[in-house]
């Protein structure tokens, strides 16, 4: 069980956090899953940092596990947030999950480390 936790969090999470938004009207989805376990992370910023994300999403398109879809098209119950600024554009970035293996927390999803991630895989404006 902890294994699925694991994907759910490096496979979707990761590549998944590298949707960002804040205060702007655009968003995106990345939505994955393991077994019974599902996960979908939703950013939203304005255009400009919207298109940072799909950049950053699309160079990691080979280890990115999941569908991405534009908008919020999210699965499951809200886990957490956390908001983050990077180059002058702004992320708000949403954790939803259904099924989640026993263990594996919101904080799995919503730490310092999971922010410096997202941050670091986004490309300079």
């Amino acid at each position: 069980m902890r294994k699925a936790g694991r994907w759910l969090l490096a496979g979707v999470a990761g590549g998944a956090c590298l949707l960002a938004a804040g205060c702007g009207t655009d968003a995106i989805t990345v939505t994955g899953g393991a077994g019974s376990a599902t996960l979908s992370v939703v950013v939203q910023s304005d255009s400009a940092g919207i298109a940072l994300v799909k950049q950053s999403v699309a160079s990691q398109n080979s280890t990115l596990s999941g569908t991405v879809t534009n908008g919020d098209n999210h699965v499951g119950a809200h886990l957490c947030s956390f908001h983050v600024s990077k180059a002058g554009n702004s992320y708000d970035v949403d954790f939803y999950a259904s099924g989640l293996p026993a263990g594996v927390t919101a904080s799995d999803f919503c730490s310092t480390a999971v922010e410096n991630a997202f941050l670091d895989g986004l490309p300079s404006s």
